[in-house]
């Protein structure tokens, strides 16, 4: 079973990683933004597909489409 950190936990770690001087907040941040997309695509593969872009494409009545 995986181990979850609390809040608390995980911002001790982090700020002790920062401590060292071998990372920066920005790069821990990063990091983990690529970690949230690699376990996405991994559970929905499709989603890692091109997507058309152009005038009309995205959501009804976002961007002013309609």
């Amino acid at each position: 079973m995986t181990e979850l950190l609390t809040a608390a936990q995980m911002r001790a770690i982090e700020q002790a990683a920062i401590a060292t001087g071998e990372v920066t907040g920005l790069e821990l941040m990063e990091r983990a933004g690529q970690g949230v997309v690699e376990a996405i695509f991994e559970e929905w593969p499709e989603l890692a597909e091109p997507v058309e872009s152009g005038r009309g494409a995205g959501l009804p009545g976002v961007f002013g489409e309609r």
